[in-house]
Parts: C-alpha cells; structure tokens; sequence
C-alpha cells in the first residue's frame, strides 16, 4: 500500500495525471475503511510544482455495502468462470476420446450400414463439440454469432435429430413419429447443419418432456417443404419444421422464457431462448402454438437448395 502511495506522490511531483488509488486503513474504533486517495500537484505563482496534496474520499455505510456485496457478486462470476472453464477443458478431453475412436473405426472396412452410423455418430459429436464452444452465449442473444453455411443432406440431419431424442423417447414411453416426404430425406441445401441439428432436438426433447403418458400417447414430427424458384437457377427451400404433443403442452412461463430472457430463468427456458434466437439468426422464425388438444412448435427455415438439384423437375415450383 505504502509503495503505490509513493508511485502516486511521484507521478504528481513529475507533473503526471495519475488516477486515484484504493486506499484503506482502520479508524479510532477499529472499523476498516475504505476509501479512494487522489493526488493533485500544488504550484507557486511561477508554476513550479512545490508540492502535493492529498485528499481521502470516503464512501458512506450504504455505498460501502454495496461495493462489498459488489466485489462479492464479481468474486462469485470468477468462480463461475473458472469452473465453466474446467468443464469446457474435461468435456473436450471425452470428445478428443470419441474422435479417436471414430477415426479407428473408419480405417476399418465397414459395411453401410455401419457407415452410416459412425457418420451420425460424428455429426452428434461435431453438434457437441459446437456447443461446448458456445462460449460467448451474448452474441447468440444479440443475434450477431457467426453461422457456418456449407451443403448437407436435411435428411441425414434430420435422422441425427431422431437418434438424439430416440432414448428421452423411450423413457417417456412416449412415441415420436415422424412424417416427412421423400424428397425431403433426399434434399442437400446449403445452410448450418449443426444448429439445425441443435435447436429442432431441442424443441423436440421438450414436447417430450411436457407430453403426459397414457396408452397412444406421441409426438409427430412433420416436415413440409414448398419450393420456391428465384430467376432460373436459384431455389431456395422453405421448410416448415411442426413439432406437435397432446395438451397441455410447454407451461406458459417457458413459452414466455423462450421470447424473453429473465434473470429467473430455468434450464429448460434458457435452451428454448437460445433455440428461439439461433433460428432467427438463421432468418427464420418460432412459433408455439396452442389448441384446444395439442400444441406445437412450428419452425420455419430457408434453405438454399443444391444446384445439383435446381434443375431436377420435381423441385420445381408448381
């Protein structure tokens, strides 16, 4: 303390502007005090500096209340932080494990069949692995998070999705059925299959959660596409993505959460919100809509299709 006090008289002395100093010292009755010294240059009449002068600012009981419960809130965060970082750390460590394996299995020669599960199984890593890197969550919120856009197979996506929700669903004893076209499963379109990946297993783990059991009891995912022709080359895919359960459906505080983030927020609300604001950034939009026995998240996305595909008739607008 007594070296920054001195570094401070220095600094004025040499004619420098210095900042104030954090300062503290216990008074007559022993209570610790903090306050903030600042330091200004005293000069005679020819402006030579002759000295300094010191003054003490002391903060009232109140306001030494709230820096206290301040620097405890910051201490808390750091905590926090620290511990987020450790997880990112172990939870990368698993996923460089499963990469390995991976990379094993595909210099064996497999069949098919099995191919095409190690692919899933890469693509369920590769959603992991983003969202563990989904470090600045406020860009999410601002909607200025950079979106990868590279061609893939929707229905290989989607067949990702089912296998994530495959064991909640069995859990639940609630079935999902899914309903899409042929067309749709054999689509390639240009866009971020990972957080499309992400955000529709996330609406649909939640239908599951909030669908009650009883003997019948599901979850129909529909996926209905309408083309559209943009000049004679481009088309673009507009998806509707209908997740529909039985009522009553999501609580109506998590419908709220998932448009309007609170400092109350659950898990569960905060995964609806991020959902809610990466289809946005991906210029689509989120609707939950209620009826009089069941309700459904209805996802609507534009895809870019494949230029492979421009040219095929059955695409084309009707």
């Amino acid at each position: 303390m007594l070296t920054r006090l001195r570094i401070l008289i220095n600094e004025v002395m040499s004619g420098l502007d210095s900042d104030k100093l954090s300062f503290w010292f216990f008074n007559q009755k022993g209570k610790y005090i903090e306050a903030l010294l600042s330091a200004n240059k005293r000069v005679n009449k020819d402006g030579k500096i002759t000295g300094v002068l010191c003054f003490l600012h002391v903060s009232s009981s109140e306001l030494q209340h709230a820096m206290l419960v301040q620097r405890m809130s910051e201490q808390a965060a750091l905590n926090s932080l620290t511990k987020v970082s450790y997880l990112r750390h172990e939870l990368k460590n698993g996923l460089n494990g499963i990469k390995f394996i991976e990379d094993l299995l595909d210099s064996l020669e497999l069949c098919e069949e099995q191919r095409r599960n190690l692919r899933k199984s890469y693509l369920c890593r590769e959603q992991f692995a983003q969202i563990v890197d989904d470090f600045d969550v406020e860009s999410i919120e601002q909607c200025y998070t950079e979106m990868k856009c590279a061609e893939f197979k929707l229905g290989e996506s989607l067949e990702v999705v089912m296998n994530q929700v495959a064991g909640l669903s069995r859990e639940r004893k609630v079935e999902v059925v899914f309903d899409a076209p042929e067309q749709v499963l054999s689509l390639s379109v240009f866009g971020d299959n990972l957080r499309v990946q992400q955000v529709l297993s996330d609406f649909l783990s939640n239908a599951l959660n909030f669908t009650p059991y009883f003997e019948g009891s599901s979850v129909i995912f529909r996926v209905t596409p309408k083309m559209e022709r943009i000049g004679a080359k481009v088309q673009v895919a507009h998806i509707e993505f209908r997740i529909t359960h039985p009522t009553p459906g999501i609580p109506e505080k998590l419908v709220h959460d998932m448009f309007h983030l609170n400092r109350s927020v659950t898990r569960e609300g905060l995964g609806l919100y991020i959902s809610q604001k990466l289809v946005k950034i991906m210029n689509g939009t989120v609707q939950y809509l209620r009826e009089a026995e069941r309700a459904s998240f209805i996802i609507l996305i534009e895809f870019p299709v494949s230029p492979s595909l421009t040219s095929d008739n059955k695409w084309s607008k009707k």
